[in-house]
This record gives structure tokens, sequence and C-alpha cells, in this order.
């Protein structure tokens, strides 16, 4: 499919702004090269020619949804739906995104909703501030690009990434090649790539270091930080990768509350607000919410700044004050 061909009336301009955006966010980050065969001034085509992604005047559909400026015009399924769910029945929901854009776009907005939404610490180190995430960011950068790059694009269904308080599932539409099985990628395996292209052009910017090493990155990343390993599910023609939350203990009576998690999270994302805030925005009860603020204070991982009119609840940013896992 992706190597199939869309014919052009009018020229490759309107990639122009997707290459400049690659090249600027290689540049920002400081990784990858553009081995793309683009010198300043050259052709725009020329780029895509170089990664058999451009003959003539047909572009391949790999190129409009590695480059293209609205990719979902000709491929109706390519979005990232994201949101962060609540509850044991996993149903409610406080936010919801819909991310589109080339593929680059998508890989930075999806981590971005992440971001938003995931716990942190932070502390300095010398002269630089120092975050730790709760799931390493890098490991679930590499879930999403093999989400991105695997999936199956000629399916109706879309890619998504559910957070929920105990666990985030990232998922797009397409099964592992028959030659794989979910056993398989708990060790060395063969790197069977759906869509080459793609593959082969996020390999060119750093993003990956080698085909088939993406899953063996990610359980490593785990491990070094003490996380349960992944689970790899198939079903419904989708594949899923499920990362465990770390949860934060609830001390006084040995079991977990979602709740506290919940309190925790917003915490952390908005410092300084105050306990009416919170059960505004989280739809809990007052009481709630302030029983679960003394319980964190109890615990060490919040304080309160400021005057009891004007002050707010912030998270105590030192290392051995992050919820344990």
């Amino acid at each position: 499919m992706e190597t199939e061909h869309l014919e052009f009336k009018k020229s490759t301009a309107e990639l122009k702004e997707g290459i400049i955006s690659i090249a600027a966010m290689l540049n920002k980050h400081q990784q990858g090269k553009l081995v793309f065969g683009r010198s300043n001034g050259g052709s725009k085509l020329l780029v895509l020619n170089n990664l058999k992604m451009a003959s003539d005047s047909s572009l391949t559909n790999a190129a409009v949804l590695m480059f293209g400026k609205n990719p979902r015009q000709f491929f109706g399924s390519a979005i990232v739906k994201c949101g962060r769910f609540r509850g044991e029945l996993k149903e409610d929901f406080f936010d919801l995104k819909g991310i589109e854009g080339n593929l680059f776009d998508c890989i930075e907005k999806s981590l971005d909703f992440l971001r938003d939404h995931l716990r942190h610490t932070a502390r300095i180190e010398g002269l630089y501030r120092k975050e730790k995430w709760e799931i390493p960011i890098e490991a679930l950068r590499e879930a999403i690009i093999n989400a991105l790059i695997h999936r199956d694009y000629s399916s109706p269904g879309f890619t998504y990434i559910k957070l929920y308080d105990d666990e985030l599932v990232i998922a797009n539409p397409g099964k592992l090649p028959d030659a794989l099985k979910i056993t398989d990628l708990y060790r060395d395996h063969e790197s069977i790539p759906r869509n080459r292209l793609l593959a082969e052009a996020v390999y060119y910017t750093g993003m990956i270091d080698a085909w088939g090493r993406g899953i063996r990155n990610i359980l490593g990343m785990l491990k070094a930080e003490g996380l349960s390993k992944p689970a790899f599910e198939e079903s419904a023609g989708h594949f899923r990768i499920k990362f465990r939350r770390p949860q934060i203990r609830e001390e006084l009576d040995g079991g977990l509350s979602g709740g506290l998690n919940l309190v925790y999270d917003l915490i952390s994302k908005k410092g300084g607000m105050q306990a009416k805030e919170i059960s505004r925005e989280l739809i809990m009860p007052l009481r709630t919410v302030e029983r679960n603020i003394t319980k964190l204070m109890k615990m060490g991982n919040i304080e309160r700044k400021g005057s009891k009119k004007t002050g707010g609840y912030h998270l105590l940013k030192l290392p051995n004050n992050s919820p344990e896992p």
C-alpha cells in the first residue's frame, strides 16, 4: 500500500513545510541526519526520489503520510486518538484529543499529550534540571513510533493511546506478521516492517537506531527503572502494548486508591491549585479531595505554599519524595 502512487497535477511544493519542519526538529534535538540528498536550494522532489517516495510527478502513499500537510485528505484513518480515562470501569474521561498531521507531527504531539498527564519528578543536578517520568518517555516514543510505522493504513481503524489510572495502552490497526508470535517479542527477533519506506525514513532521522530493536529498547529501559515488562496483545485486528503504571501506595490501609493517584496527577501538572479547584476539575467530592490531600502530605509527596486565601498545593520535587512504584 505505501508504495502506491498518487498523481499530483500541482508541484510537490505543499510538502515543503513538512520537510522543513523535520529538519528543524532534528536541529532542535541534535540527533539524526538528513541523508535524503537535500541541499540548500535543492529540489524537494530529489529528497523524495532518494527515499523511493516519488517518481516523476507522482508521490507514493508513504510520502504523503511522512511529509504531507494533511494526510487525512487521502487516508481518513490517519489520526491518533488520545484519551485520559479514570475510574475502575475505565469509561469516564477528562481529556480527549485527536492528533492529525504528518507522521512526525503525530509522534511529537502524542508525546506532548502523555507529558501533560503522566506523573514526573524533577531535581537539580549541577546546572541542569533533570526530570524522571513514571514511565520513561523514550520508551513511550519507541512504542508510538512502532504503532505508526507498523500500522495497517488500509484499515479503517485508527491508532489510539488510552491512559488509565493503572495502565497505558498504545494500539494500532494491523496484527503481527504470521512469522512472529507474541512470545517472540520478549527476545531478539527478526524485523518484518509492514511499511518499509516509512521505517527507513524514520531510521534516517535517528529516532530509531536499527530495525527490529524498538521492542528490545523498550524492555531494556523499563528494566533499568525497575518497572514491569509491558504486555502485548492482539485482537479485533489490532496490536496493543500495555504499560503498567507505578502506583502510589496507600500506606494507611495497605491498598491502592485511584482517587489518590488522580489528585496527585493533577497537582503534579497544575501546581498551586486549591482543594475546591481540584474538586471541580476532577468532579470529586470536596471532602474526598481533602482526605486525599491530607494523606499525600503525610506521605511527603505534596506541600502547601502561600496564604490560606491564595495559596495552593505543590509537588515536592525531591528524589525521595517520588511516588513509590
